[in-house]
């Protein structure tokens, strides 16, 4: 049966694992409790776990510095035990440690003699005292070096540089050695002691103290390893090596104040930087170069020496004479000032290098050597520093040029040389293959065989955008599909020069074309064998992006694959005129540059008739015709570009590489202008082409974004609903228009090439901007400070220099420590002791971004570590600033302490010493102050004026010379001597010339060929100007024959006279002005309309100001009024009435609504006088005579029933109504004809009035018949005048012209409702002594009805048909004009233009 086990009693849970004494005699181990747990004394715990204390004491094989018997440092693999290494190094830093203690200490010797297996470390300075410690009850010597746990460093409030810390030290030497010996001098004392231990420290004599010297000051150890507990038999070499590489340690530590001998052997090492050189020197014999060796001392606790390693970060570190061979914090805090600082230069160098700290540190090799207050380590083994940097004691900061050194010592190329290949190897995931098909890529037409054998005859035309492709397709249905294939590119290729890997890599573009070509990454090519397209053809525009994108392209190929662009004919171009001159005989020209064009055109001189041209904006301008046409004649239109010699790829890098901005620089001054490629040769180098090409877009993209001195030029035309500042005309005077050069796009004059301002607006408005190779910022400066020194230079005086100044601008701006630089400050005042006010901020500073600055240092805001205000409130509006801040109570001091204005981001700088401009040769020019810019415009402006002298006194004697010949033809014409009527042009040409008449050929009439797209017909008045007569030209004498009759009195004499009296008055006034004086004017007109402006803005700013004062609550309520219902006004106005069926079709007729009929409160009283300008009634005769007019059944009066006659409805959008004046009116009843182009149609004119007024005759005449059909600029020839004629119409035979017109009241008209947006006004009305039955002929001899005596004649002469575009839809509209006042007219007869008083078209002046 079997036997049931024991029962206990219950017991608790800690008796529970406890086990019995039963159990424990059952244990198989067989121990007993007292076996089991034991207590060890501190000195049996360190001989039974040395590795606690002193490391391994095993044998370790690793590859460590050591220092041979040639006096060299090897780096090798050794065998040795670190716990045996490690009591021996505490003997040596307690000796260093001495240095510490006492700076006199100059000696410390070190032996080592591994037959004895004895090691002996002495050294010199303050001994140990000999003396019994009172409380220990033994000599001092004795508790240090025999007792546990016993140190001087213990105190932790003093601040110590020694190794020793933890009580420990030469107590592990003593313990594991069979044999320890201290004997030590205290000269002060005049003792000297001597004691042994023995047996692992566990035996120990007495000591032996006898007398020495009172200067006899020293301390020796010696001691025997026990090496049975390192488990070795004897010292071994490389343990030996491995000690005598610590004791060199020490000379390099201690340096040359401390003689350390090794054996008895002098070591010469007097200085760290000789202690580091003996790495150095070892590893350079595997180098083909030196190393660098960079040394600073920081202070006197640091000293660090820097170098360059083999791709892996090596380090050489002490603290306190401590080997750290790990490193530690003080390691750290050295390398990471020299991998920052590194970081920053590489990758501001390269900014796709993308080089982080541990890469830089990957190829350092640094040594430090500190002193560490208390310092405290991983272990007891200190191979790591622990202690925190801000506990260091000191501060290591690596001096600038120590930084700079080290950045220029070659480590960057090694950087930058990592980064090519780490980007090359991410690029190579991205390499083409040669394959005969690509997918994915969805606007690629890809040729036949591209990828297959033929692969190297085919051409990849990558084409500038979709429209040009569209141009490539249509080539290709002549060339075909097999060997040509097309790829539009989408504006402008990446740099990739410049660009990171990354950004290469995520550019589709690239990718594509690498893809599409089969190129792989760095890879060789001698031929195209490998690439799926034999050529590579560019087909862009023939303008300077164009350049660009082609150079941008060759740049691409020559940063990853320069050999390809040495295999010929792999880079091709194709070429398309930009200019095409066709003839009316079928020739045709085609030009690739402007200067060939314009070379061309002088050729032709006044034989351009009959050439048509056009201008070609891009490739998407020539049409699939042309396109076919290019590619039929392909070896024409095909450049290839070939590589000479190396020049080719230094032109390439100049043009595109950061590295050569100054030699880019030079480059662009060096550019001389009219330098152009030859477009006719079929081989382009790659040199001439950046050279005399990419050139002009470098230099027109360097005009794009730095001004000349004067200032920008105009800017674009989009903008249609702006008007010119008031100041405009004072700073660029009207006189000088005609001096400056203007442009020529098309065909067509522009814009000046750069204005002449009375001062120089760069200087006024600033400037800023980066062109190629330069950059610019220019501050703004008060006018009147600029203004005041262009007078004291007019005066020969010294120029008071300017400051930079912003016009409303409240803050300061003050001058800076630095040259040429200056301290703009917002404003900023005290409300409280929390409170602060903000009522300016620095330039360029906006107030939203100040906003979100204010936010991000506001309490309760989101992710705000340290708030510096409570609340911010915003009270300002769109033209002031007034910002409430409320700060943290507990921050005031702190903030005023360190700065309002720069807490509170209220100071910015500007600086003035990188004011680049281009002078007036157009050469970029650096200035050093805004004073060497005025004496650079003021001599050019000076030369203006001068100019603008000469051309007034030649354009008086102009004027003279004409008013002189008037006279006398005149006089010629009255007294008979010159017959103009009845006679042959041709002959009276001929009289003309004859009799010395002065010929006069109108300024700005040049035989041009037409431009393709021009609508105004030209081309008859160019060939009628072209005909001369015996040398006599038609357009010479144009300015007498065009002369009415009206004007043929000799009351037009003394007027002429009168006037050319006025002119010799006014040419000997200008005559004896001089240039400066002409400026004085300007000058003195600017600062006027400155006052004016300033005055104006100071008004405004009171209304403001006044404004904000207001109550909230006033202007609650204001804005809460109900708004006054308009009332429509019934009452009679003189409107126009239109009915049409698209409104859109005549803007003309939306905008002259406005003008007839004016709600009320508009701008502009109803009582000012209506403002007739020459320009607008020579227009408006312009448009009544295209309309044939002067047919005699053109008038018809007609007599309105009741005064309902006179309401019209101006507007289908609803105008309101005005009261029309109680006199008659004229209508004007206009109708039109889908098919007349260029005709505003015919004129009813009809005279409405009120009741009871005066009945017109001839009341039921007939409306005229439409006008025929004909061309703008021939039918305004064939119209003639409506009330006189001119005498070249008098030259034809004459014909009976019936009976002569009673004499008429002739009335003067108000501005018209007609044609506003041309600017076209009733003409003038004719003279008294002109209103003869003469004046009333028409082209046809017939006159108005006698039936319409005493009623009002409109006068309306023709002149050359502007330019309209069509316009469908055409509907009857009628004009209402009234006759109010029309006797008072009379009074003002003989005055050529008098404004009327009719309150329906008043306008402002």
């Amino acid at each position: 049966m079997e036997a049931q086990p024991e029962k206990r009693p219950l017991q608790s849970s800690n008796n529970a694992n406890i086990p019995t004494a039963t159990a424990t005699a059952g244990n198989g181990n067989g121990k007993t409790i007292e076996e089991m747990y034991q207590k060890k004394t501190q000195l049996e715990h360190i001989l039974l776990r040395p590795d606690t204390y002193v490391g391994s004491i095993e044998k370790h094989t690793q590859s460590l510095w050591i220092y041979n018997d040639n006096n060299e440092m090897v780096y090798r693999s050794i065998t040795y035990v670190p716990g045996l290494y490690k009591i021996f190094d505490e003997i040596l830093v307690n000796a260093a440690d001495n240095k510490q203690r006492d700076p006199s200490m100059n000696s410390l010797k070190v032996t080592i003699d591994p037959e004895e297996n004895l090691i002996t470390v002495f050294n010199n300075g303050d001994g140990v005292p000999v003396e019994i410690h009172q409380e220990e009850k033994v000599y001092v010597p004795e508790l240090i070096f025999g007792h546990l746990l016993t140190s001087s460093n213990y105190d932790d409030n003093v601040k110590k540089t020694t190794g020793g810390r933890n009580g420990y030290g030469a107590k592990l030497t003593n313990i594991f050695s069979t044999q320890f010996v201290i004997e030590t001098a205290d000269g002060k004392r005049q003792k000297k002691y001597k004691q042994v231990f023995s047996g692992n420290m566990g035996k120990k004599s007495e000591p032996e103290i006898t007398k020495c010297k009172a200067g006899e000051n020293w301390t020796k150890v010696s001691f025997k390893p026990d090496l049975e507990k390192f488990k070795m038999s004897y010292l071994e070499e490389d343990v030996v090596a491995l000690m005598k590489k610590r004791v060199v340690d020490l000379a390099g530590c201690l340096g040359k104040t401390v003689k350390v001998e090794l054996n008895g052997q002098l070591i010469r090492i007097k200085s760290f930087r000789e202690y580091a050189d003996l790495y150095l020197k070892s590893a350079e014999r595997n180098r083909p170069v030196p190393l660098p060796r960079i040394h600073a001392k920081v202070g006197d606790r640091w000293e660090v020496c820097v170098s360059l390693s083999d791709g892996q970060f090596q380090q050489v570190s002490f603290v306190n004479s401590i080997a750290t061979i790990k490193g530690g914090t003080h390691v750290d805090y050295v390398t990471n000032q020299i991998t920052s600082y590194v970081m920053n230069k590489v990758n501001k160098k390269k900014k796709d290098a993308n080089v982080k700290a541990h890469n830089v540190k990957n190829h350092l090799w640094v040594f430090v050597n500190a002193l560490i207050d208390n310092p405290a380590f991983d272990s007891q083994t200190k191979e790591t520093l622990t202690t925190r940097q801000n506990s260091f004691g000191s501060k290591c900061d690596i001096p600038e040029s120590m930084l700079k050194e080290v950045t220029n010592s070659g480590i960057m190329d090694i950087l930058l040389s990592w980064a090519d290949f780490k980007q090359s190897k991410d690029l190579k995931k991205s390499d083409g293959t040669k394959t005969q098909r690509v997918r994915g890529i969805v606007k690629l037409e890809d040729a036949n065989d591209a990828g297959g054998r033929n692969s190297d005859k085919c051409t990849l035309i990558l084409t500038e955008g979709d429209s040009a492709k569209a141009l490539a397709m249509a080539g290709l249905s002549v060339v075909g599909r097999d060997h040509y294939g097309v790829f539009p590119l989408r504006g402008k290729l990446l740099n990739v020069r410049e660009a990171s890997s990354k950004q290469i890599l995520e550019n589709e573009e690239i990718q594509n074309i690498k893809k599409i070509l089969g190129l792989q990454q760095n890879k060789e090519y001698t031929n195209v064998k490998s690439l799926r397209y034999g050529h590579l053809m560019i087909m862009a525009d023939q303008d300077f992006d164009g350049s660009h994108i082609k150079g941008l392209l060759i740049n691409f190929i020559h940063s990853f694959w320069p050999s390809l662009l040495k295999v010929p004919s792999f880079m091709v171009e194709f070429t398309t005129p930009i200019i095409r001159a066709t003839h009316t005989n079928g020739t045709k020209l085609s030009f690739y540059s402007m200067p060939d064009y314009e070379s061309w055109r002088e050729s032709l001189g006044n034989s351009a008739s009959g050439w048509k041209i056009k201008y070609y904006k891009g490739l998407g301008t020539s049409t699939p015709q042309e396109g076919r046409e290019y590619f039929r004649d392909l070896e024409k239109h095909r450049k290839d570009f070939v590589w000479e010699d190396d020049y080719d790829g230094n032109a390439i890098e100049l043009a595109f590489s950061k590295k050569k901005a100054e030699d880019r620089k030079t480059w662009i001054r060096n550019f001389e202008p009219g330098t152009s490629r030859d477009h006719r040769a079929k081989h382009i180098s790659y040199r001439d082409f950046v050279d005399k090409e990419l050139i002009h877009f470098s230099r027109a993209d360097l005009q794009r974004s730095i001004p000349s001195m004067g200032g920008k030029d105009h800017a674009s035309a989009r903008y249609i609903y702006t008007e010119l500042n008031p100041i405009t005309r004072c700073l660029f005077p009207e006189d000088d228009d005609s001096l400056l050069e203007y442009l020529n796009e098309d065909g067509k004059s522009i814009e000046p090439n750069w204005y002449v301002p009375v001062i120089p607006l760069v200087l006024v408005n600033g400037s800023e901007g980066i062109g190629v190779g330069w950059s610019s910022y220019i501050p703004n400066y008060n006018p009147r400070d600029i203004i005041a020194n262009v007078r004291r230079m007019m005066n020969d005086e010294t120029m008071i220099p300017m400051d930079p100044w912003y016009r409303g601008f409240k803050g300061t701006i003050e001058k800076s420590a630095k040259e040429g630089g200056y301290i703009v400050n917002g404003m900023v005042e005290e409300l409280n002791e929390q409170t602060f006010r903000i009522t300016e901020l620095p330039l360029r500073k906006w107030t939203q971004d100040y906003k979100q600055f204010l936010e991000s240092v506001t309490d309760g805001s989101p992710m705000v570590k340290d708030p510096l205000i409570e609340d911010f409130r915003q009270n300002g509006d769109d033209a002031t600033i007034d910002i409430e801040i409320r700060m943290k109570l507990e921050k005031v001091t702190t903030i005023m302490q360190e700065g309002l204005l720069k807490k509170f981001k209220l100071a910015t700088s500007i600086s003035t010493s990188n004011m680049h401009l281009f002078d007036a040769d157009g050469k970029i020019k650096k200035f050093d102050n805004p004073e060497q810019i005025l004496e650079e415009f003021f001599p050019l402006r000076l030369e203006y004026y001068v100019r603008r002298k000469k051309y007034k006194l030649d354009t008086l004697e102009r004027v003279l010379l004409i008013l002189d010949n008037k006279v006398r033809f005149i006089l010629g014409v009255v007294n008979g001597e010159i017959i103009v009527s009845n006679r042959r042009k041709a002959d009276l040409l001929i009289e003309l010339k004859r009799k010395g008449f002065t010929p006069m050929p109108k300024k700005g009439k040049s035989v041009e060929p037409q431009v393709a797209g021009d609508n105004e017909d030209n081309s008859e008045e160019q060939e009628t100007e072209s005909v001369s007569i015996e040398e006599a030209r038609v357009g010479d004498y144009e300015y007498l024959l065009s002369m009415s009759i009206g004007t043929l009195t000799l009351e037009s004499v003394q007027k002429l006279l009168a006037e050319k009296q006025e002119k010799e008055n006014e040419y000997e006034i200008l005559k004896a002005t001089t240039p400066k004086s002409m400026w004085i004017k300007d000058l003195d007109q600017l600062e006027k309309k400155l006052d004016e402006l300033e005055s104006k803005e100071a008004e405004e700013e009171r209304k403001r100001s006044s404004q904000a004062n207001k109550k909230t609550s006033t202007r609650a309520a204001a804005t809460k009024a109900p708004k006054k219902p308009r009332q429509k006004n019934t009452k009679k106005a003189n409107v126009i009435e239109e009915e049409t069926e698209d409104i859109s079709n005549s803007s003309m007729e939306r905008e002259n609504a406005a003008e007839v009929a004016k709600p009320k409160g508009r701008v502009g009283s109803k009582k000012e006088p209506v403002k007739v300008v020459d320009e607008e009634i020579q227009s408006l005769q312009e448009r009544l005579a295209a309309y044939n007019f002067a047919a005699s059944a053109a008038l018809q009066f007609e007599q309105s029933a009741d005064d309902n006659a006179s309401k019209e409805e101006y507007n289908k959008r609803g105008g309101a109504k005005k009261k029309a004046p109680s006199s008659s009116s004229l209508v004007l009843d206009i109708s039109g004809s889908d098919n007349d182009e260029n005709d505003d149609g015919d004129f009813e004119i009809q005279e409405v009035k009120k009741k009871g007024g005066r009945k017109p005759a001839a009341q039921n005449a007939k409306k005229p018949a439409a006008a025929a059909t004909r061309k703008r600029g021939a039918g305004n020839k064939q119209s003639q005048l409506l009330g006189q004629k001119f005498i070249t119409d008098m030259l034809k035979p004459a014909e009976s012209s019936g009976n002569s017109s009673p004499e008429k009241k002739v009335r003067k008209m108000r501005e018209s409702p007609f044609n506003k947006k041309s600017g076209s006004v009733l003409s003038r009305v004719a003279q008294k002594e002109g209103s003869s039955s003469g004046e009333m002929s028409f082209g046809s001899g017939s006159s108005v009805s006698a039936s319409i005596m005493e009623e009002e004649v409109v006068e309306v002469a023709p002149s050359a048909a502007r330019n309209r575009p069509q316009r469908a839809n055409r509907t009857q509209a009628k004009y209402v004009i009234s006759e109010s006042e029309s006797d008072d007219d009379d009074e003002d007869e003989d005055d050529d233009v008098d404004s009327t008083d009719d309150s329906d078209f008043n306008e402002d002046d």
